[in-house]
């Protein structure tokens, strides 16, 4: 068993020094409101409501991001009035 896993360690080794290394986030500190950043430099859109599922997300400069309900129905069963 442990030769097994020394022999996938180093099997793996040469697909890992070929993968490409990541790339720096472009410098985004120039852009405002007014001077929006570019099309091709957008982050990728996160479509998940914060108070849904996920963390709040981030916008790039001059851009905007709105999501809303068109219809929302909630039920609540076993509650009794009196």
């Amino acid at each position: 068993m442990r030769l097994l896993a020394i022999l996938i360690a180093v099997l793996s080794l040469p697909l890992a020094a070929r993968a490409d290394p990541p790339q720096p986030a472009p410098d985004k500190r120039d852009y405002s409101v007014f001077s929006p950043t570019p099309t091709g430099e957008l982050r990728s859109l996160c479509t998940d409501r914060p108070t849904k599922s996920t963390g709040p997300c981030t916008v790039d400069a001059g851009h905007w991001q709105v999501e809303s309900d068109i219809y929302n129905f909630t039920v609540q069963r076993g509650v009794s009035i009196r």
